[in-house]
């Protein structure tokens, strides 16, 4: 839909709603809404040097007159603290690329841009870079349910913030499946990894985006991901998997591609996963991988602090340190990246007030 849009339209404005006060512009609903102003291309007109302003609103217009005073200040290109602009180019348009509605900074969105098109190291689709083949963790509450009794099967059922602490993760409850279901959760238990993915995250109050789990399992909130090794030894990739998708630029990755209704509590389906960049397993070299499965063995066991805290977190600095180490990110970019990533609402829960060093974030 999107690249039909900018191949019959000049798309002008897309207009998401980054106000943790709600993502719609219409009254009594929940979805998440964007307001998309374009012209119909004229026939042979250039489009050669055409930009799309993507206006990030971190104040909802509460009033009509409020509302007219913030689009005629948009439409001057004045600065505001109730809105930020970014231009897109229209080949990025033509490629269905809207990655600025996810982000208020544009240093998260340049970090996203420059993983996404291998600038930093050569990356892959979540598709192209392994298999999510189990449906996200609602099939499993539909076919499983939790026992006390303890079972052949258990999965790993938790994702709260004083439950999952560390990246190093074990399942938590017993399961048997549902009367009825008994073959879709055998299906399902064939599905069974050690990397689990969330479903779907309250990102403000999260410690970790993505565990190792020892045994294989299934998850409510997680689902199993098959990394596709290349050349490499399957465990360290797994441990490498887990370590770049807790680190700065994974969570910047992961929030790159989301299903939101709420800007704090993102979901993720299975295409949404299959877009997410990953680093190409098959083109980094074995001295990479290896480094970043180090840089999980190191500190797989020790406990991260919740994201909207992320720049007091002594563990999450030397994980990124050494992810942006092992995949050649200057290291500059990552402390400015996490910096950035500290203030929007989607990890504070709150609304936009600027940097987080002098927002009182940290």
């Amino acid at each position: 839909m999107r690249e039909m849009l900018a191949k019959e339209f000049h798309v002008e404005f897309v207009i998401p709603l980054k106000d943790p006060q709600g993502m719609a512009f219409s009254e009594n609903t929940n979805i998440g809404e964007l307001l998309v102003i374009g012209r119909r291309w004229g026939e042979g007109e250039d489009q050669t040097g055409a930009t799309t302003t993507f206006v990030k609103v971190m104040r909802k217009p509460m009033t009509p007159a409020l509302a007219k005073f913030m689009g005629e200040a948009i439409l001057r290109g004045d600065d505001s603290s109730d809105y930020a602009l970014t231009q897109w180019t229209q080949d990025r348009m033509l490629a269905g690329d809207w990655f600025p509605t996810q982000f208020i900074r544009d240093e998260v969105v340049q970090t996203f841009v420059s993983i996404s098109e291998s600038e930093w190291f050569p990356s892959a689709t979540g598709k192209a870079a392994g298999e999510q083949i189990s449906r996200p963790g609602r099939g499993i509450r539909d076919t499983y349910r939790r026992s006390t009794n303890s079972t052949v099967r258990q999965a790993l059922w938790e994702h709260k913030t004083d439950v999952q602490r560390t990246m190093a993760s074990k399942p938590d409850h017993y399961i048997t499946s549902k009367p009825g279901k008994e073959r879709l959760a055998d299906a399902y238990w064939q599905q069974r990894g050690r990397v689990l993915i969330p479903t779907r995250l309250s990102i403000s109050n999260t410690r970790i985006t993505t565990v190792l789990s020892e045994p294989a399992t299934v998850g409510n909130a997680f689902a199993p991901y098959h990394p596709s090794p290349g050349p490499h030894d399957l465990s360290d990739v797994e441990k490498a998997t887990v370590a770049y998708l807790n680190s700065t630029a994974g969570i910047i990755a992961m929030l790159g591609v989301t299903t939101n209704r709420k800007i704090v509590y993102p979901n993720w389906s299975v295409d949404d996963w299959y877009q997410v960049p990953f680093p190409d397993w098959g083109k980094l070299t074995s001295e990479q991988v290896e480094a970043l499965a180090a840089a999980y063995d190191e500190l797989c066991h020790s406990e991260l602090q919740e994201l909207r805290a992320m720049l007091k977190c002594d563990t999450r600095r030397q994980l990124d340190d050494a992810v942006a180490a092992a995949l050649g990110i200057p290291s500059n970019m990552m402390e400015a990246a996490r910096i950035a990533l500290a203030s929007e609402p989607a990890v504070t829960g709150k609304t936009f007030t600027g940097d987080a060093l002098v927002g009182g974030l940290l």
